[in-house]
C-alpha cells in the first residue's frame, strides 16, 4: 500500500476551525455531522483501523500540512500500523497537501517507483 493514509478529520477540524477563528465551535459541527447522518470528527478517524494494516506501506503526508495537526496525527498513524513493513516519508518545506502533497511524486517519482519494483513483481 501506498497511501498519504487519510488524515484523522478531528485533527482537519481543529486546524481549519483555528484558521477560521472559530475552534469553540467544536462541539456543534459534530452534532451537525450527526444530524446529518454522518459520524463525528474523533470516529472519522484512520488511527482507529490502523492496526489491522499488515501489507508493507509507504506512507506519506506534509510534515507542515496547514490543514491538519502533522506531524503529530501522521506520526500516530503510523506508528499504529500494523505492518513490520512500513516506512514513513515525509514531504517537507510546504504547507500545502493538495499542490505540492497530492502531486509529488508525479515531479520526484524515484521512492514510489522504487517502492512499486520492489512489492509489484
Amino acid at each position: 500500500m501506498c497511501s498519504p493514509m487519510v488524515v484523522s478529520m478531528w485533527a482537519i477540524f481543529d486546524a481549519f476551525s483555528e484558521l477560521q477563528g472559530i475552534s469553540q465551535h467544536q462541539e456543534p459541527i459534530d452534532l451537525e455531522l450527526i444530524r446529518m447522518g454522518a459520524y463525528t470528527a474523533a470516529e472519522m478517524n484512520p488511527q482507529l483501523f490502523a492496526p489491522a494494516v499488515k501489507m508493507p506501506v509507504l506512507m506519506f503526508q506534509v510534515l507542515e500540512d496547514a490543514w491538519t495537526r502533522n506531524p503529530e496525527d501522521g506520526q500516530k498513524t503510523f506508528d499504529l500500523l500494523g505492518s513490520e513493513d512500513k516506512e514513513l516519508f515525509w514531504i517537507e518545506n510546504t504547507t500545502r497537501r493538495l499542490k505540492d502533497g497530492y502531486n509529488y511524486f508525479g515531479r520526484h517519482p524515484e521512492k514510489i517507483l522504487a517502492f512499486f519494483d520492489r512489492y509489484m513483481k
